[in-house]
């Protein structure tokens, strides 16, 4: 079986996203606020990380992206990015 990267590339983002939801619904159900924190945390990642594939992607030309999408994806990383500077309690620690 011979795949190619941009077939790996295409599931990855698919699974990325997959998660990005599971995240959320998560998230949303969660009654315990650490969890929750953690929960929003993962999502912010794997939002950044989808975002970084979905660019590369789209650089290489293997997906064609419309405006109103992309923008979609870039408003809800930056909503998330913005709702941890405003709670730092959620940042990571290590």
């Amino acid at each position: 079986m011979n795949l190619l990267a941009q077939d790996i590339a295409q599931d990855l983002l698919q699974s990325e996203k997959h998660l990005s939801e599971t995240y959320l619904h998560t998230y949303l159900s969660c009654l315990n606020e650490e969890l929750k924190n953690q929960i929003q945390q993962y999502q912010v990642e794997t939002n950044r990380l989808y975002s970084r594939l979905y660019s590369e992607m789209l650089q290489r030309g293997w997906v064609h992206a419309k405006i109103e999408a992309q923008n979609t994806i870039e408003s809800a990383i930056i909503y998330w990015e913005q709702y941890k500077e405003k709670h730092p309690e959620l940042h990571s620690r290590k």
